[in-house]
């Protein structure tokens, strides 16, 4: 024992070695590697490369140990391997990237020297920045950026491959860089880059749709103005140029052209288009150029001469402006009317707002201009300043500058800030319109606190902003699309949060919660559902899956205020999570504290206030920003959350509290797709085989490159099976037979178009296997070097199969049962060629071979379709063989787990028979059944099998997990029984592993119900205690788990027959009791069957419990949810065990229970009222019975009993001894009376009569007529 600690603790400082050089990589930006850098990272790697060697060594003498190797020891080996080959990968592309930009930088040095003397003679020349163009992927776009990117980039000799593909990059944007974002920067992948981006965007057919959807989808005018005007017949003038450049016959399409272009027209200009003079009968385009220039000008000349209203008529409010530019007058704008307009720019005789190329112009432009002449900000005319000028502000912001001067992307302050009086002179002045803030009256109705779910949101007059990290996520929607969406940052939260809108564009599946949130000032509201994100970095380095309360909106728009982030002056090289973190823009999603610590790297910028820190997303910024203009601003707070007077901890109680019994859930949308997709695309090969297509998700073109790390892995598996004779063995044959068997072919030609994906691969050895000891495991969830993996890129599919406790159920309602499973299901059927790239591996027999390529041809074991897919086609074959073969098909569609069939029936001649229809049914879709079991030796004897196998034990459910405790059956007697897996306690026992011990427990029928509940009420203690995962649980729960845990191994002991009929039946009963204790609640079900001969048989044929909630309930409550389980669970024994079941019974020991149930639902409370209501919906009111507490046995699943005394229960097993004798239960009691029956409605009726006519007043009738006849006017 000492040797072997000795081993771990070696072990433990290699994996640390790891750990330590994982995360100094981690925390290295690309961008900063230099030669220093670079040194280190090779004498680092110089270092790592001989630890695996040493890790597989001492691995290996620990394995030694626990002969043979365990499961916990190929996790040790698996979680290693990943480890140091992603460590190795990292280190290498960082010294490759590295030293081939050197190279790259080396070479186009030389190639400058070189043309020196040319680039002297150009440089005399001073020529405009030319800048690249954007693509975002719209088709009308492609041809304008592919003839202008090839003209200055592509074709362009003096520029390297690296450095085209690095402007590439640059150049794309939103669904364009989703094509080429996972490709690695070098100058080979250069042209496959472009070649891709052609191909995908090459299209004419699209292109020319694209076009013409711009002018058909262009948008109405509502209102006369000259620039909508003008941009609309720019649009059409534009896009019907490219189309006649595409071939399009265009001009012929005057008539309907203008038809489509009058029709868009505002009602005014329509008007005038009507009465204008055309040279011809019919219009033609040249008559509407002419029309359209004309109505231009009048428009522009008319906004021109508008008046402004007197500033003083006008009060300033927080309200929406009309984005109209304002052109001021002489009038308003000018301290001195009788100066002549001259244009300042062009030396003309008209006003410069008036001026073409001014209003063309950039509003940087227009503001230097306006700078350099000296000219007010506000009206752009001479001899005065903002602070005395008349006329109205800007029409977009509402701030004292001109609206041809507004800037969308950039704080106005920022730009205009910090002018002296020397360089504004007295013209100048500050378009952001500081000087007027506090004389703005404010609308009394906006002053109201805005309180967001998560932010509390006031307005007021502040000098500054802060800027909240906010960063641009990648998340992914059910279908495997990517959409990007702004993240807010938020270490002040403790959960995640997406908006309603963001949600409901994913598709994603919406879970019901029921959270307080709770925001400054004890502002709350509830969130009603959760979603699961999935989220990925911009770069795609990294990626999470979170889960998210939904919200219809986290938090107003920020930044509050867009600002000029050049002000801040950020350092050139950083890798920005939020390139657009200074425009205001919505939030779509909150990371909370959950994740926020997790996103943290190692490294910080400090520029004055604002802080720029490097996350795993990008860098992102944070802090005061400095003199920021004054406005109307939004304080957002930080907010906490917390659930309804429970605790993070207690929520977890919901799997204890009251459930429901599983229905079969309808199909999602990716679910209702994956069937489509099978039944689309399933062929049959030659051999009548079944070839099916996996069914990918949109974003598997974005897989990766897996090649190197699965070749590192087979290198590792290699080594590993050199060193274990038996081992390799074992493997050979497994490989060899795949060969044989043409499960596996090797690739000669490697055709480098295709998207391929390389599987690695390892040995999982199962001792309980009566046939194949050793499986070979393919790992389709190995991250390639985009990170995704090939399970990340196709879709699970649904679960189609029954449940193994219906299978089950009626597995043990025939006299004759008989068991088998399909040989190498999954690999019987064929995966389409165009697939098999994605399901390559790398072997050779012996290291001294040369390695070879091999394609999978087959569904893949490993895979997270392959379930799916070979249920769907033992599904497929059954339906195809309905009609000649009606019954076996139907038990091929409802008695299959996965590969293994449980059936039976009560004759030998029907069992016979249906063994050779399904035979037949099977064998013609390539699919050979094996391991034939029956409880009957004849049968067993008649069934065709070449294997010698030992056939009387079968293990039931999934045969590859680990359980602590399994069902198994035991053929040769016809008996239910128990594995149990020795757990070994040489560790802190925690509520992690109290937890994860008892989730192993196997019992589908809750058979032993009465001891696992104990192990429940258990974990409810410990959650009670508000311990944490890992802690170290107390000692008084610690004794009872310890004692349980001690004594798990006597269910070994307990035999229960599997048949709960008696041969030859004739009457079949059902009877169902139902209890509760303070603890918990449940119900237990029993056949009661007849002979002819009156021969009683009554046994337990399965059970249900629940605990009690924390809540706490009345007794009384809880008897009710007991006998709504009984119900409940009736209902699911009579759907699945197909079984004529003449009467049926329940029974409670609680009167008042069945008070309730034989009232009506409305004379109760409502919890009461509730779940009344549901139990006479699914049973009859005079099929309830009351029983004594003796009698009942779902008292054990309420109270427990020890495991000792559960295997000689008669009571637990059979149930009370009047279920075996010849009772008539009609006669036993069903009515009881009780005085005062709890939970009743309290009615109260209040009478209230009116006299409107006081009799006594009158002196005769004759009166009292009049009166009468004079109110209701008679």
């Amino acid at each position: 024992m000492t040797d072997l600690v000795k081993l771990k603790t070696q072990r433990g400082n290699i994996k640390s070695l790891i750990t330590r050089a994982a995360n100094y990589v981690n925390k290295i930006d690309p961008g900063d590697v230099d030669s220093k850098v670079v040194a280190e990272l090779n004498i680092r790697l110089s270092k790592i490369e001989s630890t695996l060697d040493k890790f597989e060594s001492i691995q290996e003498e620990i394995e030694t140990f626990s002969e043979p190797p365990g499961v916990i020891d190929e996790i040790e080996r698996d979680q290693f391997e990943t480890n140091y080959y992603s460590l190795m990968r990292d280190i290498k592309h960082l010294i490759s990237s590295y030293e081939s930009l050197h190279q790259q930088n080396s070479s186009d040095s030389n190639s400058t020297t070189s043309s020196i003397g040319l680039n002297q003679a150009l440089q005399q020349i001073k020529l405009p920045i030319i800048n690249l163009p954007k693509f975002t992927g719209k088709y009308e776009e492609w041809v304008e950026f592919r003839d202008c990117f090839k003209a200055l980039i592509n074709d362009n000799a003096g520029i390297s491959s690296i450095q085209k593909f690095y402007y590439l990059r640059s150049c794309l944007q939103k669904d364009a860089l989703h094509i080429i974002e996972s490709m690695q920067i070098t100058a080979e992948n250069y042209e496959i880059a472009w070649k891709m981006l052609s191909e995908r965007y090459e299209q004419k057919e699209l292109i020319i749709y694209s076009h013409l959807r711009s002018i058909f989808e262009y948008p109405s005018l509502t209102k006369e103005s000259h620039v909508d005007l003008r941009n609309m017949f720019d649009t059409f003038t534009k896009n019907l140029r490219c189309l006649k450049t595409l071939g399009q016959p265009v001009d012929t399409w005057d008539t309907l052209i203008i038809y489509m272009l009058t029709s868009k027209l505002d009602q005014s200009t329509r008007r005038e288009w009507e009465l204008f003079e055309k040279e011809g009968e019919i219009p033609s385009i040249k008559d509407v150029n002419k029309f359209l220039k004309q109505r231009c000008e009048v428009l522009e000349k008319i906004c021109v001469n508008q008046t402004e209203k007197p500033s003083f008529e006008k009060k300033l409010k927080v309200k929406a402006h009309s984005y109209v530019s304002n052109i001021p007058t002489s009038e308003s704008s000018s301290s001195n009317p009788s100066i002549s307009a001259i244009c300042y720019l062009c030396k003309k005789g008209h006003t410069i707002f008036q001026c073409n190329s001014f209003v063309k112009s950039t509003p940087k432009e227009r503001i230097n201009l306006v700078k350099a002449n000296r000219l007010c900000y506000n009206c752009l005319r001479p001899n005065h300043g903002v602070q005395t000028c008349t006329a109205s502000g800007c029409r977009k912001c509402n701030r004292r500058h001109n609206t041809l001067l507004h800037l969308d992307n950039t704080n106005i302050s920022s730009n205009f800030s910090g002018r002296t009086q020397n360089e504004s002179g007295a013209n100048g002045s500050d378009p952001s319109g500081n000087n007027n803030i506090s004389t703005r009256t404010i609308d009394n109705n906006l002053l109201s606190n805005q309180v967001s779910v998560l932010h509390t949101s006031d307005n007021i007059v502040f000098q500054s902003q802060v800027l909240l990290s906010t960063a641009l996520v990648n998340v992914q929607d059910s279908f495997g699309n990517f959409h990007q969406c702004r993240a807010l940052l938020d270490s002040g939260s403790m959960s995640n949060f997406i908006t309603e809108g963001l949600s409901n564009k994913l598709g994603l599946p919406f879970n019901k919660t029921n959270f307080a949130i709770s925001g400054v000032g004890q502002s709350n509201t509830t969130v009603q559902s959760y979603v699961n994100v999935k989220f990925f970095s911009l770069n795609r380095t990294y990626s999470n899956t979170i889960s998210c309360l939904v919200l219809r909106k986290i938090t107003n728009d920020l930044p509050i205020i867009t600002f000029n982030k050049n002000d801040l002056k950020i350092p050139q090289n950083l890798n920005l999570a939020d390139p657009n973190f200074h425009k205001t823009g919505p939030i779509d999603l909150l990371l909370g504290s959950v994740i926020f610590w997790q996103l943290m790297c190692v490294g910080q910028v400090q520029l004055c206030a604002v802080t720029i820190q490097k996350t795993r997303l990008g860098w992102v910024l944070g802090g005061k920003l400095g003199n920021a203009e004054d406005s109307m601003q939004s304080i957002s707070c930080c907010a906490v959350q917390s659930p309804n007077n429970e605790s993070l901890d207690k929520t977890l109680t919901k799997f204890w509290t009251v459930e429901e019994i599983n229905t079969k859930p309808k199909f999602s949308e990716a679910e209702q797709f994956c069937e489509a997709h099978f039944v689309k695309n399933l062929k049959r090969s030659s051999d009548n085989r079944f070839i099916v297509k996996i069914p990918l998700k949109n974003n598997f073109s974005d897989l990766g490159n897996s090649r190197e790390l699965a070749l590192s892995r087979f290198y590792s598996l290699e080594r590993r099976l050199m060193k274990n004779e038996r081992l390799r063995l074992d493997y050979l044959k497994f490989m060899d037979e795949y060969k044989a068997l043409g499960h596996m072919t090797e690739i000669t030609n490697d055709d480098d178009n295709k998207i391929s994906y390389w599987l690695p691969h390892h040995a999982v050895i199962r001792e309980s296997s009566l046939t194949t000891k050793l499986r070979v495991v393919f790992d389709a969830s190995m991250k390639t070097d985009s990170g995704l993996s090939l399970n990340d890129v196709q879709f699970v599919g649904p679960t189609i199969q029954n449940e193994l406790f219906s299978i089950v159920l009626r597995f043990r309602k025939y006299k004759y049962v008989m068991t088998a499973d399909v040989s190498k299901m999954y690999r019987m059927i064929l995966i389409d060629e165009s697939q098999r790239s994605l399901q390559q591996i790398f072997w050779r027999s012996d290291p001294e071979e040369e390695l070879k390529c091999y394609q999978l041809n087959t569904v893949t074991y490993g895979t997270a379709s392959a379930p799916y897919l070979a249920v769907r086609c033992l599904h497929q074959i059954a339906l195809e063989n309905q009609s000649k073969f009606p019954v076996a098909s139907s038990v091929i569609k409802r008695d299959f787990y996965m590969d293994d069939l449980l059936t039976g029936s009560d004759s030998e001649c029907e069992m016979l028979q249906l063994q050779n229809d399904i035979t037949k049914i099977l064998s013609s879709g390539g699919f050979d059944l094996r391991k034939w079991r029956s409880n009957n030796e004849q049968l067993s004897r008649q069934f065709y099998s070449n294997e010698n196998l030992d056939a009387s034990i079968l293990q039931i459910g999934d045969n590859n997990m680990n359980k602590v405790l399994g069902l198994i059956w035991n053929a040769e007697q016809d008996l239910i029984q128990y594995s149990i897996f020795d757990y070994s306690a040489n560790h802190v026992i925690s509520k992690r592993t109290v937890l994860s011990i008892i989730s192993q427990i196997y019992d589908p029928l809750g058979l032993l119900g009465p001891v696992i509940i104990t192990a429940k009420i258990l974990i409810q203690k410990l959650w009670q205690a508000n311990l944490s995962w890992d802690e170290a649980i107390p000692q008084n729960v610690y004794t009872i788990w310890v004692k349980f845990r001690s004594k798990l191994h006597k269910l070994r002991s307990i035999r229960i027959p599997r048949c709960v009929l008696i041969p030859n039946y004739n009457y079949v009963e059902l009877h169902v009791f139902s209890d509760a204790s303070e603890r918990a609640f449940g119900a237990c079900a029993y056949l009661r069957s007849k002979d002819s001969s009156n021969q009683i048989l009554s046994r337990l044929l399965t059970a249900k419990s629940r605990v009690a909630p924390l809540k706490q309930i009345t007794l009384p409550r809880l008897e009710l949810c007991g006998a709504l389980l009984a119900a409940q669970l009736t209902e699911r024994v009579k759907t699945d065990m197909d079984l004529k079941i003449d009467n049926v019974y329940y029974w409670t020991d609680s009167e008042v229970t069945l008070c309730w149930i034989q009232g009506s639902p409305n004379r109760w409370k409502t919890f009461v009222a509730n779940r009344v209501s549901e139990i006479q919906g699914l049973t009859n009111v005079n099929q309830w019975r009351h029983v004594a507490s003796k009698d009942n046995p779902a008292d054990l699943i309420s109270r427990g009993i020890n495991i000792e005394e559960l295997e000689s229960c008669t009571l637990w097993w059979s149930g009370p001894i009047w279920l075996r004798e010849e009772i008539h239960f009609q006669t036993m009691k069903r009515n009881v009376t009780i005085d005062n029956i709890p939970e009743q409605r309290v009615i109260i009726h209040l009478a209230t009569y009116d006299n409107f006519i006081a009799f006594e007043r009158f002196s005769s009738i004759t009166r009292l007529q009049r009166s009468f006849s004079y109110e209701f006017n008679v």
